[in-house]
């Protein structure tokens, strides 16, 4: 039993560690409602760079431990690879990479102040204060 025990935790935790509900989200106030995960990639890699009233994206992603799960998920990249593919948008078209913030916070505080701001944060828990202040327009479980 001494040694079942350790390794169960050690086979499920990786299981448990990994599953993660991502929310896709924008200012209140931003007209988009839903968006497909097929949106969300483009926006994030800046291949859809304009709301659909025309206003221009801000993206904001986390720094934390997300961001490689994020990136490996969505796009199959590692950090290295995020950053080739971002040395050649700059290069071939002058884009810039997303804006990467420290924390799921900055990212709920900045998109409150900006209407453009678009973001991914998981399902931490945050005052309702702060939930009010952003719009959940896609979930996805990764």
């Amino acid at each position: 039993m001494r040694i079942f025990l350790p390794l169960l935790i050690f086979i499920c935790l990786p299981c448990l560690v990994n599953a993660r509900t991502l929310y896709f989200v924008v200012h209140p106030k931003n007209v988009e409602s839903k968006i497909t995960l097929s949106k969300a990639k483009k926006i994030i890699l800046k291949k859809a760079e304009k709301w659909d009233d025309g206003s221009d994206i801000r993206v904001f992603l986390p720094n934390d431990e997300i961001f490689p799960i994020v990136i490996r998920e969505l796009f199959g990249m590692d950090k290295f690879k995020w950053e080739e593919y971002w040395g050649k948008q700059s290069l071939e078209s002058g884009k810039q990479a997303p804006s990467i913030l420290k924390s799921e916070l900055s990212i709920i505080k900045n998109i409150s102040k900006n209407k453009k701001g678009f973001g991914i944060i998981t399902d931490r828990k945050f005052s309702n204060r702060l939930k009010k202040s952003i719009k959940v327009i896609l979930k996805v479980e990764i």
